[in-house]
């Protein structure tokens, strides 16, 4: 049996967060799974949804907004790179890339990481995109 953490560990930390996913490394999960979107200026964060839903409880559209005008609605908004450095190569991550996410920032993160180091083999991408496969 594999123990995935979906989205971390969302039952002890907010969903997709540096905090989910090393909640989901200390209860010993076998791999971790995150979603991925990407900003209007090319970040990949992570978020299950296509919007941010903002302090004032407004939802912001994650393809309309910069990284920073996100991170000021949600200050624990994670992005790829710093995902990778939480898990830090202890675990396999499964990355699911949302429908109509512009997949080349995410990859060129992933082959950044496998040129330093990263075992290919600890990386899966999945989507409900076919085109994005």
């Amino acid at each position: 049996m594999i123990i995935i953490g979906h989205r971390g560990a969302k039952g002890l930390a907010p969903e997709n967060t540096r905090a989910s996913l090393q909640k989901g490394l200390e209860a010993g999960a076998d791999q971790v799974e995150f979603d991925v979107r990407v900003t209007k200026d090319g970040r990949p964060i992570l978020n299950h949804d296509p919007f941010i839903l903002g302090k004032d409880s407004h939802p912001y559209l994650i393809t309309h907004h910069t990284y920073a005008e996100l991170r000021k609605q949600k200050p624990d908004l994670t992005t790829l790179d710093e995902a990778l450095d939480t898990v830090n190569k202890k675990v396999p991550i499964i990355i699911e890339v949302k429908p109509h996410v512009p997949t080349g920032p995410v990859i060129e993160i992933i082959k950044d990481r496998i040129r330093r180091g990263w075992p290919p083999t600890d990386i899966y991408i999945s989507s409900f995109s076919q085109p994005i496969l």
